[in-house]
């Protein structure tokens, strides 16, 4: 599993939106324990309609299964039909969400973080 830092990381640099679809999945990923069924992503996606989560259980399977398998954001379980993140994300892995000081502080190479990140 890979850390929470390394899935701000992919939000804050490499993500590029060109739809809701990314942030939709992460966040229902995040909202869920990390794990949903293609089904559970679709309806998401679309409402409760089902054939517009038909459509989109399509659309889930073509752009942001694509992109964030790519990226090793979640991984897909066929038999299942089921994504899960590869991210840990629990405090006791990642010491929790890397506040923006850490973040900024990976990036210029200095300290410039919260109180705590500087002690």
């Amino acid at each position: 599993m890979r850390s929470a830092e390394q899935l701000v990381d992919f939000l804050t640099d490499t993500m590029s939106m060109t739809d809701i679809y990314q942030p939709a999945v992460i966040l229902y990923l995040l909202e869920h324990g990390g794990t949903a069924s293609k089904r559970d992503l679709a309806r998401t996606l679309s409402g409760h309609d089902r054939s517009v989560q038909e459509y989109y259980e399509k659309v889930l399977m073509r752009w942001p299964k694509a992109t964030l398998t790519k990226h090793g954001v979640v991984s897909y379980d066929r038999k299942e039909k089921a994504f899960a993140f590869t991210f840990d994300l629990t405090d006791e892995a990642g010491g929790g969400r890397p506040c923006a000081g850490r973040r900024r502080q990976r990036r210029s190479g200095r300290n410039t973080g919260c109180r705590p990140c500087a002690a």
